[in-house]
């Protein structure tokens, strides 16, 4: 009844021409692109001539298949009626918001805006130690292959091959991009991602950032503390309205400043602020400091983690693992108190030695609960000179430049031969 009462009829005539407006997209193997949408009015049947209207662009084809959706499934049918929510196949496009309609009489719904890609991400094939250990597909030319087909399954997000086996991957922000990582993780790759870039545009031949409206809901109680974490991220505040126990803040942030935002918000709110955001326009790119962050703690040695190592590192800041985990050389493990990186060996042993001890000082090891490493923490997290590792096992955090000297060199100006052969360097 409340279907009924709340939700319309649909306004066309089945006697009328046949027009549909492209929502979404599917694609099969064996028929191509699926364009769905809701029919505006009219009815159309397998081998009717349609046109696709896009902007000033004309598709002509004819209707191979029709599908609705039954349960979770696409079912084959001959005709539809109006009002009806179909797939059709025949006309290759990813045009979203496009206009599907009778050969004959070629009519044009308004089109429909979609955010542009925001932010965007490196894939690369693992290059770590442990490359290899865990995942299914490890080289890059599966992961080359697996975004390829990802390009054409989902057109939300730009996927451009970069180089090498370098794919760039832009998504409408770091949620979106979470997503397709958590996926392709549980298919079995591994690969490795860089630090989340903001997509820029380039008009009269300078370079314009995006900037987001920000509209975050939550209890009146953390009043104060959403207004200093946004405030730390030079968010300025539009509007703010209070009813009841909730307040609505609107905020006009740039993306750059908004990645990280939401995992911090949710934390700071225990879960019950609601976060949503959007591009409203483009400003002229001015570069600034980036957002502070302290330094890591970063393992010398591989094998694997000991608890008597352990308990002292943690006294020197915050761990990601913790006891009997393998480790790498130039893996973070953790965060440091300080701005400053601090190498540390977390495989330390305790010497043996002939003097006594009590029993209790030998097994004395007490550990702090470690920070669990998210996708959406990593991306958040890292800096320019760090990766994160994706496996379907675990997400681990590394320097780009593995070895302590190497990334020593990359600070100096001046190289020896010797230290330009080694890091790559012409």
């Amino acid at each position: 009844d409340e279907i009924i009462e709340y939700c319309p009829p649909p306004s066309g005539e089945s006697t009328d021409p046949f027009q549909m407006q492209i929502t979404s997209l599917e694609y099969d193997a064996h028929l191509g692109r699926y364009l769905v949408g809701k029919t505006n009015r009219g009815t159309v049947k397998v081998g009717d001539p349609v046109v696709l209207l896009e902007k000033e662009n004309k598709v002509q084809g004819r209707v191979k298949e029709i599908f609705v959706k039954e349960g979770l499934e696409w079912v084959n049918v001959h005709g539809t009626s109006v009002g009806e929510i179909i797939a059709v196949a025949g006309i290759e496009s990813t045009a979203i918001g496009a206009t599907l309609c009778a050969l004959n009489t070629p009519e044009a719904l308004p089109d429909i805006k979609i955010t542009p890609p925001s932010v965007k991400v490196k894939f690369e094939a693992n290059t770590s130690p442990f490359s290899g250990k865990e995942g299914k597909f490890v080289t890059a030319k599966q992961l080359e292959q697996r975004l390829e087909q990802e390009k054409e399954l989902n057109i939300s997000l730009n996927i451009e091959k970069q180089g090498g086996s370098t794919y760039s991957v832009a998504g409408r922000g770091e949620l979106q991009l979470a997503i397709l990582v958590e996926q392709l993780r549980r298919e079995g790759f591994e690969f490795q991602l860089s630090k989340p870039e903001v997509v820029l545009i380039e008009k009269d031949g300078k370079q314009f950032e995006p900037v987001e409206e920000l509209i975050i809901d939550s209890p009146s109680e953390y009043l104060s503390t959403i207004t200093q974490e946004v405030s730390s991220r030079k968010g300025e505040m539009v509007d703010i309205e209070t009813e009841g126990l909730q307040t609505r803040f609107t905020y006009k942030i740039f993306t750059r400043n908004l990645i990280g935002l939401h995992r911090i918000l949710m934390n700071a709110t225990k879960g019950t602020a609601i976060v949503n955001s959007f591009v409203t326009d483009y400003v002229l790119y001015q570069k600034q400091e980036p957002l502070f962050r302290k330094g890591v703690i970063i393992s010398q040695d591989t094998g694997t983690t000991l608890g008597f190592a352990l308990t002292t590192i943690q006294e020197r800041g915050q761990l990601f693992v913790g006891s009997s985990e393998d480790v790498y050389d130039g893996m973070i493990i953790g965060i440091n108190n300080h701005e400053q990186d601090l190498v540390v060996n977390p495989c330390r042993a305790r010497h043996k030695t002939n003097v006594r001890m009590l029993r209790s000082e030998m097994t004395m090891v007490n550990l702090k609960s470690t920070i669990p490493l998210t996708i959406e923490y990593a991306l958040s997290f890292i800096n320019e000179d760090e990766l994160i590792e994706v496996t379907p096992k675990n997400i681990r955090l590394r320097k780009k430049l593995l070895t302590e000297t190497e990334r020593t060199w990359a600070k100096r100006k001046n190289l020896t031969a010797f230290a330009k052969q080694q890091m790559g360097v012409e």
